[in-house]
């Protein structure tokens, strides 16, 4: 995976959970809105520089 892709991906993720987190605050699931959100909140809110983040090997083709 390159870095664009990499960070297309993260972009994706944080988008998704923005939205999944607006739903549940309207159907007044606030708890799990308010989850949602601790999850990606180093995501939304980095501290340094960069997001630390963990390289995971592509699997191999079968």
């Amino acid at each position: 995976m390159t870095s664009e892709q990499a960070i297309e991906l993260i972009g994706s993720a944080v988008d998704y959970s923005q939205q999944r987190s607006k739903l549940l605050a309207s159907t007044e699931r606030l708890s799990d809105a308010e989850a949602i959100r601790r999850e990606f909140d180093e995501w939304l809110n980095p501290t340094g520089d960069c997001l630390p983040l963990m390289p995971c090997p592509r699997p191999e083709a079968s």
